[in-house]
């Protein structure tokens, strides 16, 4: 990997790579929303926190992070919908599903 990384040394370049790379790990994992098998609009779901803050980090380590995180199960794929449920916190007033 770090070859690559050193021949980009142009942002449209690297840009061109890290979309191909997340299109490649899209279709490895299905290419589909695990929940409601949507194939619009797809992101990735941690299964379990990460332990790294997007913001802080570059577009090509975020690709990296991605790729180690699926190889060890803690990644899915869902589509943006499903996405912002499952972030979503429970609400405290709802009924229980006993």
């Amino acid at each position: 990997m770090a070859t690559m990384k050193a021949s980009c040394s142009r942002w449209a370049e690297c840009k061109r790579i890290i979309e191909a790379r997340r299109r490649n790990l899209i279709q490895i994992m299905g290419g589909t929303c695990v929940r409601c098998g949507s194939s619009e609009k797809l992101e990735f779901h941690h299964v379990t926190a990460r332990k790294w803050v997007a913001r802080k980090v570059s577009r090509w380590r975020r690709m990296q992070f991605y790729e180690d995180e699926y190889r060890d199960g803690l990644l899915e794929l869902l589509c943006s919908y499903c996405n912002k449920i499952a972030g979503k916190p429970p609400d405290p007033d709802a009924e229980p599903d006993f």
